[in-house]
């Protein structure tokens, strides 16, 4: 059978898998992902995916990839694979990713688990680097992968990062965030967010003089029909100062594509 006849068949039975079947697995082990300049390379242990009768492995990966502004495209020989996140997407964004040791798990649509021992991403809002990093959800299945994903980790979701590190014009911003103004909070330690049936705790150390605990509260909806996150703010305080105003103001100064405040809510487009 020619090569091009079998691409063709290939893509028709995944194009129907995708359709009639509900994910059963992910699973991706020791993934390293470099980007910058458009082009990328993934490479690592293993990929494993399964859907109804679909099965896909890949031991010892290489792939190389294009991203630029949303679009993703994978080209290997003449498999040409495209997916368009759209450029209002806050994906779209991103311009340079760094990342050691990933690995993630989506099983049975009840849990998804993510570890990183390394990530940099630099963004149009600034660069961020975390050394490491855990994030673990968990709920009822949904019709969809990023439904469903969105779900467990509102019904239940934990993400711990012992740092997080900001370029110069991040530190600036965050500072800024914080009522301080000419200077410049450059990184953050021990962030814990902590999601229980959409509602949120958040709390991080910030260095500033002396360490200084800063927590905030709200709750968290997805809006699948239109792919928005909508974040409500309850409060936000370093010990009995409240920084709510603050933040939200710099936010919106901000005037990120995909990013908007109205009033105590924080729109993040996916």
């Amino acid at each position: 059978m020619k090569r091009s006849l079998k691409l063709m068949i290939f893509s028709v039975f995944t194009i129907v898998a995708q359709n009639l079947y509900a994910i059963d697995f992910v699973q991706l082990k020791n993934i390293e992902i470099n980007h910058k300049d458009q082009r990328g390379t993934l490479k690592g242990d293993s990929i494993e995916y399964l859907q109804g009768p679909l099965a896909i492995e890949s031991q010892a990966p290489n792939i190389e990839f294009f991203f630029h502004e949303g679009l993703f495209q994978i080209q290997q020989g003449d498999i040409n694979l495209k997916y368009d996140l759209g450029k209002e997407n806050f994906l779209a964004g991103i311009y340079e990713i760094s990342s050691q040791q990933f690995s993630a798990l989506y099983e049975d649509q009840k849990r998804f688990q993510i570890e990183n021992s390394s990530l940099l991403i630099s963004h149009k809002g600034g660069t961020q680097y975390v050394p490491q990093f855990d994030l673990s959800c968990s709920g009822d299945p949904q019709k969809s992968l990023i439904t469903d994903l969105s779900y467990q980790c509102l019904n239940l979701g934990r993400l711990n990062l012992p740092l997080l590190r900001f370029d110069e014009f991040s530190a600036k911003n965050v500072a800024k965030s914080f009522g301080l103004q000419n200077k410049a909070l450059d990184e953050l330690e021990d962030i814990s967010l902590i999601i229980v049936k959409k509602s949120f705790n958040l709390s991080f150390l910030a260095r500033f003089l002396f360490k200084w605990k800063i927590k905030a509260k709200g709750s968290i909806n997805y809006n699948e029909a239109d792919s928005l996150i909508d974040i409500h703010l309850d409060s936000a305080k370093v010990g009995i100062f409240s920084l709510k105003g603050k933040l939200l103001k710099e936010l919106d100064d901000a005037n990120w594509d995909s990013i908007q405040v109205r009033g105590d809510h924080i729109l993040i487009q996916l």
